[in-house]
């Protein structure tokens, strides 16, 4: 009886957190620093251009989930420093 009982109850649970768990939350969208040591004005590396482009695929294919907060011409950190701000992880 006891098992019966304890299978059920462990049914229950799973069928509950199942459908009331991370099924109805809405996910937060995530925001990546990027930092380009170009201008944006750049005629390769700009924000026509190959850079400024694929950030935007990948912001449009995510359906919004990644969005990035773009710095042209070591706007956050100067460019020398921009190594260093990487490994701290204020740079992505």
């Amino acid at each position: 009886m006891k098992k019966i009982f304890s299978l059920g109850f462990v049914s229950f649970l799973l069928v509950t957190f199942t459908l009331c768990g991370n099924g109805w939350a809405k996910e937060k969208p995530v925001t990546i620093i990027m930092e380009n040591t170009y201008p944006p004005g750049h005629s390769r590396l700009g924000a026509k251009a190959v850079i400024g482009t694929w950030m935007d695929a990948v912001e449009d294919n995510s359906k919004g989930m990644i969005k990035f907060d773009r710095h042209w011409a070591g706007e956050p950190v100067p460019a020398k420093e921009s190594l260093d701000a990487l490994t701290m992880g204020t740079l992505a």
